[in-house]
């Protein structure tokens, strides 16, 4: 069964990751999220970069996609709502110069890891669709990017329409077909989008029904992987640790218009689909036991901070006693319950590392103390609103050496671990 699922597992990710690279970018935005895409694709490498250095090396491109794609989702209500449209060309000519050079490696080392592959174990009916769709690959990103940048050009002549008074009607004429631009480069994009997406499945289905190198590819990998319990456990420890690294990023404080754009939930969340992948190696029963208590507090804190804290009082007078007090139950609930999920949690990934690794773990008691003491800024903020202003700085400070602490603690076991799975 293991035979038939590995290249199955990574064709069906590739496949549906590629389809939300299709649409057209309208300024920074998409109609599909090509931030998903990127995360199907970094799932559907994971096995492939397993048996190919230069897959890995496009796995890692996606890695810094992923930031672009996160932070294009974090600045999208302040470009999209701002009124000066040299704003959103500068946004977008940003974020263009960051994400094409990035797409163009990734399509050389993807297409270059297939070539490779299919040189090495027999597949040398798929090489000259390999050098189609790494072709209209690069051709189509280029485009893609290229022409997202087009309709904002025309924050140009906006401008020069209130300087060149003399110009106005030119410039005005030259406005009214800034829509038929927008259409025309969407149409462009996703005809060519089209033409791209139906080269790739064709590719992906020619390797899927070339079953001798399909099965060399899965000889290869049981020889690297699977015969290696370590690796495997190396594999699931480096996941894990990054996905528990990335849902501590949640526990920013960052809102836009009285929307937190980072909610602590999906810090919970997330943290808790980490232990769900280390449980490969070890039960984290009392993470998954707590996490859902946490899970649904954070929900309810926030709802409740949104509709029902009083975010306009500016001096501690002005507060009602009775929304205080309230205020402060339903924090401190929170509050205990976040803590003891991560508490729970770190204790659970000292035992498991130190059980599956036979290396020593960090303690993590110096981490714990600074969440305490960031959390208990986080909740003085919501039970006295009229000090948030005051102690922002402060939090986010708190916040940003917890991650740095829990970065460094597992990045220096995964690389520790690392060290001793080499030796195999």
């Amino acid at each position: 069964m293991t035979e038939k699922l590995f290249f199955k597992r990574s064709f069906y990710f590739i496949v549906t990751g590629m389809f939300f690279l299709i649409t057209p970018l309208i300024n920074i935005l998409d109609a599909l999220p090509d931030g998903f895409g990127y995360l199907l694709l970094f799932f559907g490498l994971t096995e492939l970069g397993l048996i190919d250095g230069k897959m890995e090396s496009a796995r890692r491109k996606l890695t810094y996609l992923m930031m672009i794609s996160a932070l294009k989702h974090i600045l999208m209500f302040p470009v999209m709502s701002s009124s000066i449209s040299s704003d959103k060309l500068l946004a977008t000519f940003s974020f263009a110069l960051m994400e094409l050079p990035l797409l163009i490696f990734f399509c050389i080392d993807f297409f270059d890891g297939f070539s490779y592959l299919a040189e090495c174990n027999d597949g040398d009916s798929v090489t000259q669709l390999i050098s189609n769709a790494k072709f209209m690959s690069m051709l189509f990103f280029s485009v893609k990017i290229v022409l997202s940048i087009v309709p904002e050009l025309f924050s140009f002549a906006e401008t020069r329409m209130t300087i060149d008074i003399s110009d106005y009607e030119f410039y005005r004429r030259l406005l009214s077909t800034k829509p038929y631009a927008v259409a025309f480069t969407m149409l462009v994009v996703m005809i060519l989008g089209i033409f791209w997406y139906v080269g790739i499945v064709k590719l992906m289905n020619s390797i899927k029904k070339d079953l001798p190198f399909v099965q060399k590819m899965q000889d290869v990998y049981s020889s690297v992987f699977l015969a290696f319990p370590e690796k495997q456990s190396f594999r699931t420890i480096k996941n894990g640790l990054f996905t528990a690294l990335f849902g501590c990023i949640f526990f920013f404080d960052t809102a836009v218009d009285g929307v937190r754009i980072l909610p602590n939930a999906f810090a919970v969340l997330i943290i808790w689909i980490s232990a769900t992948i280390l449980k490969k190696n070890s039960p984290f029963d009392k993470t998954q036991k707590v996490a859902p208590f946490a899970f649904a507090a954070q929900i309810f804190t926030e709802f409740y901070r949104y509709f029902y804290v009083d975010t306009q009082a500016v001096f501690l007078s002005q507060l009602d006693t009775m929304n205080v007090t309230i205020n402060a139950l339903v924090v401190v609930i929170n509050a205990c319950l976040t803590i003891l999920f991560l508490s729970v949690f770190l204790i659970e990934l000292r035992n498991m590392y130190e059980v599956t690794t036979t290396l020593e773990a960090p303690s993590f008691d110096f981490t714990r103390i600074v969440f305490l003491a960031a959390m208990v800024v986080h909740s003085l903020q919501i039970i006295l609103p009229s000090i948030h202003e005051e102690t922002s700085a402060l939090y986010m400070i708190l916040t940003a050496v917890w991650i740095a602490l829990c970065g460094k603690c597992f990045t220096n076991m995964i690389d520790d671990y690392k060290k001793t799975v080499r030796l195999l």
